[in-house]
């Protein structure tokens, strides 16, 4: 059984006709009917009926031409794939998004890369409380997008550019607030309610070098679906990314925190990051300049 064979079964079943198959590979129509012969004899049984005005396949050829078509589709892919690679692209791309990243955008740019290299495999990570960054330091992951502070520049060899902006909302239930008969007004509210905070962040930073932690009782999570719905069943307070509570704020089953003497709504930027120490391959930089691009933030300019 050759590709041969096979690709002359395809011509032949998807024209209904020896002479149309023969005129579309380029090839004499006894050459077609001789390999459908061979294939024939191959396999043990009839794989056409030809006593037809058009050919057509019988009940045991209708279940070898499907597996036929499997096999040349592969046959196929296999092709594509070998040029992609011989170029030097990838066969697989690894990112990594932080689940404080309103991911739609960035999925929506992928997209277009998947379109333009179908034969290059993308693998898609999330992770919680920063580490992404991990995953990146130990070249586990290409590209990397996750909430940014300078100070993350001293961990590892990065390079890296603002995208888009973020938001982490203090918040609690309006159930909370229900059982408490009051909603949390100053500092010294806040401290009778348990406090939701991260059990361990990247780089074995502190959850409090980034926010104020307030109040003996603490529940540590480490993951932020979790944390809203610890919060939504009104066991403490915590700050989420304003994206994950939108339709909770706008009907009120979350009630946004504002004490400025205590905490305050955070304001930060989302990076895309790479490892200088383990360069790009090409669909990876292509993947990293169209970021680049679709940035909604403008960079600083120095003079």
């Amino acid at each position: 059984m050759t590709l041969d064979q096979l690709n002359a079964l395809h011509a032949v079943v998807e024209r209904q006709s020896m002479q149309l198959a023969a005129q579309s590979l380029h090839k004499t129509q006894p050459a077609i009917s001789i390999a459908i012969k061979k294939l024939e004899t191959e396999v043990g049984f009839e794989i056409l009926q030809r006593d037809q005005y058009r050919v057509t396949l019988t009940e045991r050829g209708e279940e070898l031409y499907q597996a036929a078509k499997d096999v040349l589709n592969a046959h196929k892919y296999m092709y594509k794939l070998s040029e992609h690679l011989a170029i030097g692209n990838e066969a697989v791309i690894k990112i990594a998004y932080d689940a404080a990243c309103y991911t739609l955008p960035f999925f929506t740019a992928l997209r277009q890369i998947q379109q333009k290299y179908p034969q290059t495999q993308m693998q898609i990570f999330g992770e919680y409380r920063l580490h992404v960054f991990d995953r990146l330091r130990e070249g586990k992951i290409d590209l990397a997008i996750a909430p940014w502070s300078p100070m993350f520049m001293s961990y590892g060899n990065f390079e890296t550019f603002a995208y888009s902006n973020f938001k982490l909302v203090p918040m609690v239930s309006r159930r909370l607030i229900e059982d408490l008969g009051y909603p949390p007004k100053t500092k010294t509210d806040l401290e009778k309610i348990p406090m939701l905070v991260p059990e361990k962040l990247a780089f074995n930073i502190r959850p409090e070098q980034f926010f104020s932690i307030t109040g003996r009782q603490r529940v540590k999570v480490n993951d932020s679906l979790t944390q809203k719905n610890l919060l939504m069943a009104g066991l403490g307070w915590g700050l989420l990314p304003e994206f994950m509570a939108k339709h909770e704020l706008e009907t009120g089953e979350l009630v946004e925190i504002s004490i400025p003497e205590a905490v305050v709504k955070i304001h930060g930027e989302i990076h895309i990051v790479r490892n200088r120490d383990v360069p790009l391959g090409p669909v990876a930089q292509e993947i990293w300049e169209l970021f680049r691009q679709q940035s909604t933030i403008q960079p600083d300019i120095k003079i």
